[in-house]
């Protein structure tokens, strides 16, 4: 209720049809995308793993080798702390339904330092509110 008593009516998220969470799993990931650990569509969380360029070429030789056009597409400037940008390779992108995020989490967990990790998570549950 409102603070006068009366019902207040509230807009709901699509009409009441989908939550936010429900959206984001069906429109944040592309087609094709399944979770790495049980296989499902229904995914949650996507995390990229990026490091930095000139430590990627000293640690693969196997990198060299691949066409300039990809590497290219693969190469993602990341602003440092003194302002200037760094080249930083996108190492890999994972996705995860729900269940398998803790998982997912604690592999990231155990990453090197020097890799930059970014999550996409979904949004937070709306609340429901009652009145009573």
């Amino acid at each position: 209720m409102g603070t006068n008593g009366k019902v207040r009516h509230i807009k709901k998220f699509m009409g009441g049809r989908m939550t936010p969470e429900e959206v984001h799993s069906k429109y944040a990931f592309p087609p094709g995308a399944r979770c790495e650990c049980c296989k499902s569509s229904k995914l949650s969380v996507r995390a990229i793993t990026l490091a930095p360029f000139s430590d990627v070429m000293s640690h693969s030789k196997m990198f060299g080798m691949l066409d300039p056009v990809t590497v290219a597409q693969m190469i993602v400037q990341i602003k440092g702390s003194d302002g200037r940008p760094i080249p930083y390779v996108r190492i890999g992108i994972v996705y995860a339904c729900k269940q398998c995020v803790p998982v997912l989490e604690r592999f990231l967990a155990k990453l090197p330092s020097w890799v930059i990790v970014e999550i996409n998570r979904p949004p937070k549950p709306i609340p429901v509110i009652t009145s009573g």
